[in-house]
């Protein structure tokens, strides 16, 4: 179980997850349907290592259900963020040198790969997202100013670091803009 904490009312709100898997086993991510007047907040939990599937919790009817959703198959690259009530993260597809932007959409309730603006360098020949031989980037997402993902990139191979920050980010597309680079 855990517990969600409403800051203006003060109150708590215990919640049972649907079925009962150890808690690095799921992602967790708030965000609301930007389609309502009053805000209607839904949990999401990605199982992502075994099953492959969401779930959404809503606190309107205090239930669980299950999100038909195509899951593509590779790794989260960093920590989820909140924009407008969906949220992001950076992910690798497997077995290729690429990365993007997922995100989850809590109003349509999709799950959507969006551009990035650039592609992992030639180092790593695995297909294992967290082999520990292989060179890894560093990355790091962040919201700016609640309107903005801002987006580090530090190549492993190169050294080369980039700051992106999106100028226009839409359902199913993105666009950047490079903010700093260091050779």
């Amino acid at each position: 179980m855990f517990v969600v904490w409403n800051l203006f009312s003060g109150k708590t709100k215990w919640i049972e997850p649907k079925n009962y898997l150890k808690i690095e086993d799921n992602v967790y991510a708030l965000g609301y349907d930007n389609n309502e007047l009053c805000h209607s907040y839904k949990i999401m939990r990605f199982l992502h290592k075994y099953h492959k599937r969401l779930e959404i919790y809503e606190f309107s009817s205090n239930s669980w259900r299950n999100i038909r959703v195509t899951i593509p198959k590779g790794c989260l690259k960093s920590r989820g963020v909140s924009l407008k009530g969906s949220v992001y993260w950076l992910f690798k597809l497997r077995g290729v040198n690429e990365y993007s932007l997922l995100s989850f959409d809590f109003s349509t309730e999709r799950l959507q790969r969006l551009f990035v603006p650039f592609h992992q360098e030639a180092g790593c020949s695995k297909e294992d997202c967290f082999n520990e031989d292989c060179v890894h980037d560093t990355m790091a997402l962040s919201v700016v100013r609640e309107e903005h993902h801002s987006l580090l990139f530090q190549s492993g191979v190169t050294q080369k670091m980039e700051i992106w920050i999106t100028t226009e980010i839409e359902t199913t597309s993105v666009s950047w803009n490079i903010c700093f680079r260091v050779a």
